[in-house]
């Protein structure tokens, strides 16, 4: 029986997230069924290899009065398949605008023409989604206008993913340090981690500096201290955080783990999917990134079954300078929209609201992230979640 722990997540539109790993394709767009159920079409972002399995869609279908079909766009072309869908009006009833996507000239420029609609007015009628706070909306609004739902995030989401197993190995303990991190990366690259007898290990596992939002060297600079994009002294100077000595502090830090071969040396021509699958199948034993570990043991499943895995993201420069971590967005993951040329009118885009409410109930929220209880996860008397076989999801 394959296992896997996880605290128990609060309510968020990480739900909703989640939510996108199911569906098939088709390009019909809202309409109702014979029997009254709303169609929706949702334009939404794959961040695996394939979508998984149907499992709980009915369930959702069924709870939500609808019938769903996803469209699907991969995480690593998404800015230029949706640049092609908005030139070509492919959108779906719904369309997901991550935090990064909202940056794009493209989708920037179609925001403020008019192409989605804006919600702003609407979300006080919602029993869920009236409760978005204030700060997160102003946030995600343009030149005041919201012009979709916000998908509410951690403030700071990324860390590391230490392979706890062969922390235990080697007789490690959890890091608290840089200086231990860096002692974990030496051993796990040097002294067998998974004692196979084979020299095939390598500490930390990396991706292409296209994407160093989530790249180690940019968790080391907010470990050592250095400011979260810039520093504001008490007259009101701003400084660069690469203009910091916790800055050129985290250089020399990754430079040292490169040179000393506890970097994987490819990290340069690595992607992120090719990061997690080293991750996945025990080349590397300490991951960087979104700290999604449900995720990174579905990969290693019929690989690393056994493999046990610790989030960490509390990680001292050891020299009295206490925790810090980034941060990015404001707390926004991004929009959910609702072009104009799909949905029609405002009764449409109201029913479409409800649907979207309606996935942040609490019974909704466990459905998507946790699966069916018994099937899928077990509750354990913490709280936490046991699931007790991924390949169902």
């Amino acid at each position: 029986m394959k296992k896997a722990t996880l605290v128990k997540l609060g309510l968020s539109f990480a739900g909703i997230l989640a939510l996108a790993a199911c569906g098939n394709s088709s390009n019909n767009s809202s309409s109702e069924t014979e029997d009254g159920k709303t169609k929706i079409t949702w334009l939404n972002i794959l961040h695996h290899a394939s979508p998984p399995t149907d499992t709980i869609v009915n369930l959702i279908e069924e709870k939500t009065d609808t019938e769903l079909t996803f469209n699907w766009i991969p995480d690593a072309s998404k800015e230029e398949r949706l640049t092609t869908a908005l030139a070509s009006d492919e959108l779906g009833d719904i369309v997901t605008l991550q935090i990064a996507m909202l940056k794009n000239s493209s989708v920037r420029s179609a925001l403020k023409s008019g192409v989605f609609w804006d919600v702003s007015e609407y979300l006080k009628d919602y029993k869920n989604l009236s409760q978005i706070s204030e700060d997160r909306i102003e946030a995600a609004s343009i030149d005041g206008a919201l012009y979709g739902v916000p998908m509410q995030k951690d403030y700071a989401r990324a860390g590391l993913v230490i392979r706890k197993d062969w922390l235990d190995n080697l007789g490690l303990d959890v890091p608290t340090t840089m200086d231990e991190l860096y002692e974990v990366a030496k051993q796990f690259t040097e002294n067998d981690p998974d004692g196979n007898g084979v020299d095939d290990t390598v500490g930390f596992g990396d991706r292409a500096p296209s994407d160093i939002r989530y790249t180690s060297f940019k968790l080391f600079t907010s470990y050592f201290g250095a400011p979260n994009g810039w520093a504001v002294d008490d007259n009101g100077k701003f400084t660069p955080e690469f203009d910091t000595e916790e800055y050129m502090k985290a250089l020399n830090f990754s430079r040292d783990l490169f040179e000393n071969g506890y970097l994987a040396q490819d990290f340069a021509v690595t992607q992120k999917t090719d990061q997690q699958e080293q991750f996945a199948q025990g080349k590397t034993g300490i991951y960087t990134g979104m700290v999604d570990i449900k995720n990174l043991k579905t990969m290693g499943q019929g690989i690393q079954d056994d493999m046990e895995l610790v989030p960490v993201n509390k990680i001292s420069d050891g020299e009295g300078g206490g925790y810090h971590v980034w941060s990015e967005g404001n707390g926004i993951g991004g929009l959910l929209a609702f072009p104009k040329s799909q949905v029609k009118d405002e009764a449409q885009l109201k029913k479409l609201l409800q649907f979207v409410d309606d996935l942040l109930e609490e019974d909704m929220y466990k459905l998507m992230t946790g699966g069916i209880e018994g099937t899928h996860y077990e509750l354990n008397d913490d709280g936490s979640i046991e699931f007790i076989d991924m390949d169902l999801w």
